[in-house]
């Protein structure tokens, strides 16, 4: 009896000491630890790798090659798992990605909160604000002569889309050019869109910043979406869209149907 005592007081002193370690480790944690994200974006058409000059069939079953893909991700949101966000600084969140230059396809994005993510919300497009301040506070990814403005005073190009598409009704190919902007001045189409992409892996779901970890989100760009769902486009009837009333359902395409986070890796 003596013995088998003496062994469940060891295991309860060895229980003890073991929770005031993790009880002493938590303390010790530096709550102002801040850490970093990657925005990783892969371009795909469909179930098909994307890539400039290789032919794709959209929903209207046209035939659509690439020579142009651009659009900026701004007022990026990161939303932790006990339900609090972090909001990126407005002036250090304005991406342009330009599928031409694969540097852009991975953004960075430090002095994250140490924390457990599992969503991430982001404007597709420039927020009013930035659409209408002066012309010397656009800098980095805003500056001018990156071929996203009309000119400077009428505002941002959202997402910019070019190429050649032809039907069983067209002949030759035809040029499109589907350069989507507009937020809501003087009457227009506000084609700012919003959205919040969680992970589809449930084994992968959660981002863990910390000094040490910089955990990547996956995002998966459809360049079809913005023209097959919801509304189908059939791009040969009308090649053009740019300050055009029609862009309004372009960006519920582009909102709805391009972006997914594919998974979040640590």
């Amino acid at each position: 009896m003596k013995i088998s005592k003496l062994i469940t007081c060891i295991l309860i002193l060895s229980s003890l000491a073991f929770l005031t370690s993790c009880i002493k480790e938590e303390s010790t944690t530096n709550p102002n630890e801040k850490g970093s994200v990657i925005l990783k974006f892969d371009h795909k058409a469909g179930n098909e790798v994307f890539a400039f000059g290789k032919e794709f069939t959209n929903a209207a079953g046209e035939k659509m090659k690439f020579s142009m893909l651009k659009y900026y991700i701004s007022n990026i949101v990161l939303h932790q798992e006990n339900g609090t966000k972090y909001t990126v600084p407005r002036d250090s969140s304005y991406f342009l990605v330009d599928y031409a230059n694969s540097v852009t396809h991975n953004i960075k994005i430090s002095n994250i909160p140490s924390g457990t993510y599992t969503k991430i919300s982001f404007m597709i497009g420039v927020d009013s604000t930035k659409n209408t301040e002066d012309v010397s506070k656009f800098e980095g990814a805003l500056k001018l002569g990156q071929g996203m403005n009309w000119n400077w005073n009428a505002g941002f190009i959202f997402v910019k889309t070019e190429g050649e598409v032809t039907s069983a009704s067209v002949t030759s190919p035809v040029s499109f050019k589907y350069h989507i902007g507009l937020f809501g001045k003087n009457g227009q189409p506000n084609n700012t869109r919003t959205v919040t992409l969680a992970s589809q892996s449930a084994s992968e779901s959660k981002a863990r910043v910390s000094a040490s970890i910089s955990p990547a989100f996956h995002i998966v760009v459809d360049v079809l979406g913005k023209f097959n769902a919801p509304n189908i486009i059939e791009v040969t009837k009308k090649p053009v869209v740019m300050v055009d009333n029609a862009s309004n359902i372009i960006a519920d395409n582009y909102a709805q149907g391009m972006f997914t986070l594919d998974h979040i890796h640590n």
